[in-house]
């Protein structure tokens, strides 16, 4: 007759194998069938040459995004407190 918990050491020894057969079977990411890791360091990259002009363009548009999100964020900050204050003052008035 077994002993109690014989069933649970069955199972735990069973997923110890299966989990071993998984580890000789992994592969890495990237690794093609050689068993090479790719990199793509060998990749050529072309990247396009802007005029100083538009240069001055896009680090404008990004200021100005920049500037933009700093003005919601803080506006979502102000909003924030200003109803977390309206809400403590109406449970303050109602509850305490």
């Amino acid at each position: 007759m077994l002993e109690a918990g014989a069933g649970h050491i069955a199972d735990m020894i069973s997923r110890l194998k299966f989990n071993r057969d998984l580890l000789k079977k992994r592969r890495h990411f990237g690794e093609d069938e050689e068993g090479f890791i790719y990199f793509g360091s060998h990749l050529e990259l072309k990247f396009k040459e802007g005029t100083e002009a538009e240069k001055q363009r896009i680090q404008q548009q990004i200021k100005a995004d920049l500037k933009r999100r700093y003005r919601i964020e803080a506006s979502m900050l102000v909003l924030s407190i200003v109803l977390f204050i309206a809400a403590f003052g109406w449970f303050a008035r109602n509850f305490i």
